[in-house]
């Protein structure tokens, strides 16, 4: 079931995975609106998704900007279980020369599908053991996923001023709220055409999880 809340929709669910896609317009992470809407609907998982908010109106992926929301960061606390254990997934586009300059960062092979962010050490947002299986999964799906190099902070997602930080900043243990972003390429990933068969596989990934 869905609901419609000053430009974000909100699906309710299962609160174990919970998925946000903070962007999701037309040449602003296209389509990351529908890959995360299919998946959470395959999961019967919560998400919040933007279906209004251009970013240079309002980057919901940023801190101070999100906080600006009526009901963005409420509604994200809203959906983590009390005493049970939650995995928040942002799901966001790069470009596919985005994706290649990527590749070339880690010495992998051309082209990379999904990267994968989850901060540093000194700013960790997940378990190594979860990333390492999540890579695993989405790979054996035939997405070609890799973990982002250290040293990008963009795609690594250990800004503490963006949103996959925002758990730690506000003292939630990894025992209680793990997090980590999908930055999604677009040729075969995001693209018409592509976005059902990359639902499937996510949530098929993330049900494993």
């Amino acid at each position: 079931m869905g609901a419609l809340d000053e430009n974000i929709q909100v699906l309710t669910g299962s609160t174990d995975i919970v998925l946000v896609a903070p962007h999701g317009l037309a040449k602003d992470d296209e389509n990351t609106d529908r890959v995360t809407q299919q998946t959470a609907e395959l999961l019967a998982c919560a998400a919040i998704i933007n279906i209004g908010l251009p970013r240079k109106q309002l980057d919901l992926n940023s801190i101070q900007q999100a906080k600006r929301h009526p009901t963005f960061i409420q509604t994200l606390k809203s959906t983590i279980a009390n005493g049970e254990r939650s995995r928040v997934i942002w799901v966001h586009g790069m470009k596919d020369k985005s994706a290649a300059v990527e590749a070339g960062k880690i010495n992998a092979g051309a082209p990379i599908d999904c990267l994968i962010g989850y901060g540093l050490p000194d700013r960790m947002t997940a378990e190594p053991k979860t990333i390492a299986c999540l890579v695993s999964l989405l790979n054996s799906g035939g997405l070609r996923t890799v973990v982002a190099a250290d040293d990008r902070s963009k795609f690594r997602g250990r800004s503490t001023g963006n949103m996959n930080q925002w758990f730690r900043n506000n003292g939630y243990p990894l025992s209680q709220v793990e997090s980590l972003q999908l930055e999604l390429s677009w040729s075969g990933v995001r693209e018409e055409g592509c976005i059902s068969k990359t639902a499937s596989t996510l949530a098929a990934a993330l049900k494993q999880l």
